[in-house]
């Protein structure tokens, strides 16, 4: 009997926060034949609350030129340990909003409308990131043949078959 060497690839959750309904939508529809599963939060208080009660390696914030929900949210993520990586997107993308997103500390920033190959290499890129920390800061870790092979899944199975 054969026997498979088929990786299992992890099913990870994701936070998306936008006041915007179609957003939701549109990026349920970019990780339908992925290994993320969505969590949605349409308020900065529903996100806040949802980033203490669950575990998320990754929050996609998206936000407008007025809105400063992503830099809150950073700082929630930043009380809970090995919070998640945030990921800022905005339709109204400029060197000057980029700049401030990393600076702040935010993992990167995504420009709108969503292009689904750039959103599960980013999200898949910020989960590795996020992944790594985990693994420094658990003595428990697994070793490293076997996050090699998870971060592996979670890069190259963003897209399952």
């Amino acid at each position: 009997m054969k026997r498979s060497t088929h990786i299992p690839v992890p099913v990870m959750t994701i936070l998306l926060v936008s006041p915007v309904p179609n957003d939701h939508v549109v990026l349920q529809r970019i990780l339908a034949r992925s290994n993320w599963r969505l969590r949605s939060a349409f308020h900065r208080s529903e996100a806040a609350t949802l980033i203490r009660r669950e575990a998320f390696s990754v929050v996609i914030c998206v936000c407008d030129s007025q809105d400063c929900t992503w830099k809150r949210l950073l700082a929630d993520s930043a009380t809970k340990p090995r919070g998640p990586r945030l990921v800022v997107s905005s339709r109204y993308a400029d060197d000057h909003l980029w700049a401030e997103v990393l600076q702040a500390g935010a993992y990167d920033f995504l420009a709108m409308p969503w292009e689904a190959r750039e959103v599960l290499r980013l999200i898949s890129l910020a989960w590795q990131s996020w992944a790594q920390g985990q693994q420094s800061g658990n003595h428990s870790s697994p070793t490293t043949a076997e996050s090699s092979m998870k971060t592996c899944a979670a890069v190259e199975g963003a897209v399952l078959n």
